[in-house]
This record gives structure tokens, C-alpha cells and sequence, in this order.
């Protein structure tokens, strides 16, 4: 029941952002207040819901539905937060839509063997990952919207949903400030990885490291070219989405043929 109400919460506060940003910006209906504090309801009951999984857990070994759920929780929690500082309604109903979609995916506690068991190492992996994932998440979405926002800008379209986004200045700082942060959280979550993992192969870890230090080496690519050739727009559009896939497949993957497929858990 109580993911079931944040679930729709999110959805109410996308609602309310998309009505004040796209749909009818002058009509005066106070949307953005009001989609904070739903967002913010919202992120009360996550929480709640989140908190008695890992009480139930001892920790961060976590199911794949719950680890959506958490990796939501952190795209909404950012969301909320830099939307206080930044004019952000717009890109706030495409996350929080994502956040209602993960949040729904919450399951009861796992029935099967642990591969790793749940150490302080190993919470700080999972935790360190899982903020990765969701900063790097919001990089992927606000450059995609970057991108089309840029593409109608040059056609001359500024109707519809582009009206609702943030200048591109804003957007394009919006990318790279997360990306920055997912950045920093994946490079310690993969030095933190390394202490728990002591047979790649038995464990069945290989294919999650190689495809998380690809994400690590696009990410990085990317930052060196902002740094020194300026690269923005689809150069760095496309860099952010497939570091953000292999990250994915990473993760995802890798807990989904480890759990679903040969029965066991490494968090």
C-alpha cells in the first residue's frame, strides 16, 4: 500500500509539473509548489517503504525490483532538491515519471543464498552504486532534452513540451553537474567493489566489472572532452547514453541472470 500511494504521488507531482510548465503555464494554478510537495510526500513514503527493506535485509542485498526502487528514490531525492535551486519543471516530469515507474517495483524480501554476504564494504558498494546510477540517470534524461530541445530551437518550433524545459544554458549545466557527481560516486564504487570480490568467475562478477569500467571509460572520455575540446550537444548526448546502457546492463544485467536465472544474490 505504501508504494502503491508514492507510486501515484510521483505521478500526481509529474502531472502538476507538466500543467504548470507545458500545458498551461499562465493560468495562474500554483502547479510548481504544489508538485514539490507531493514530490515531497512522496519521498516520505519511499522512504518508509525503502527503510523497512533494508531492515528486513540487514543491509543493501537487495532483489532487483528494490534496487530499481532505491535507484528511483535517488533520482527523485535529487530531483526534488535541485529544483529549489534551479528552474527545473519541466525535466521534473520526465523524473519523477521515472521515479513512479521504478518506485512501483519494490518486491518482499529474496528467498535465495547469498553469493556475497552483506558487509560494511559492501553496503557502501551497493550504495555508492546505486547514487551513481541515479545521478547518471538524470544525466542521460536531461541530455536526451537537451539534444531534441536544441534540434526544435533550430527549427523554429517552440511550442509544446520545449516551452516547459529550462534555457539550454541551464540544461546543458544541469548534465554535466551530474554527471560530475555520478562520475565521482562510480569511481569509488568500483575501488569499493574490489574488496568483496575474490573469484570474478565464481562469483559471476566479470561481465558486470567490464561493462561498469566501460560506463567508467565513456564517462571519462567525456569529461576530458568538455574539459579540453568543449564537447556538447550530440557528441556528448551520445557518450552520456551509452556509458549510461553499459551501466545498466551492468547492473541490472548481471543481478538479473544472477538471481533470476541461477538463483543467487551478490547485492
Amino acid at each position: 500500500m505504501v508504494t502503491l500511494l508514492a507510486t501515484v504521488l510521483y505521478l500526481i507531482a509529474a502531472a502538476l509539473c507538466w500543467w504548470d510548465s507545458i500545458a498551461r503555464p499562465a493560468a495562474g494554478v500554483p502547479g510548481w509548489p504544489l508538485a514539490r510537495a507531493a514530490a515531497a510526500a512522496a519521498l516520505l513514503l519511499h522512504t518508509v517503504d525503502l527503510a523497512s527493506i533494508l531492515r528486513a535485509e540487514a543491509g543493501f542485498a537487495l532483489t532487483i525490483g528494490d534496487a530499481l526502487s532505491l535507484w528511483g528514490w535517488v533520482i527523485a531525492a535529487s530531483t526534488l532538491a535541485a529544483g529549489f535551486a534551479w528552474p527545473l519543471k519541466g525535466v521534473a516530469t520526465f523524473l519523477y515519471s521515472i521515479t513512479a515507474f521504478l518506485a512501483s517495483f519494490a518486491f518482499e524480501p529474496r528467498t535465495y543464498p547469498e553469493a556475497a554476504p552483506p558487509g560494511i564494504a559492501f553496503n557502501a558498494h551497493v550504495a555508492l552504486s546505486t547514487l551513481a546510477a541515479g545521478w547518471l540517470s538524470i544525466t542521460a534524461v536531461c541530455a536526451v532534452l537537451l539534444v531534441a530541445q536544441s534540434t526544435r530551437l533550430k527549427a523554429r518550433r517552440h511550442d509544446g513540451w520545449v516551452r516547459g524545459l529550462p534555457p539550454v544554458e541551464i540544461l546543458e549545466r544541469a548534465v554535466f553537474a551530474s554527471l560530475g557527481a555520478g562520475f565521482a560516486a562510480l569511481t569509488v564504487a568500483l575501488f569499493t567493489g574490489l574488496v568483496f570480490v575474490y573469484d570474478l568467475k565464481a562469483q559471476h562478477l566479470s561481465h558486470k566489472l567490464w561493462l561498469s569500467v566501460l560506463a567508467w571509460t565513456l564517462f571519462a572520455i567525456l569529461l576530458v572532452g568538455r574539459a579540453r575540446y568543449g564537447w556538447r550537444g550530440r557528441t556528448a548526448a551520445r557518450f552520456t547514453v551509452g556509458g549510461f546502457l553499459a551501466l545498466s546492463l551492468a547492473y541490472l544485467g548481471s543481478k538479473f541472470v544472477l538471481e533470476v536465472v541461477l538463483g543467487r544474490h551478490w547485492g
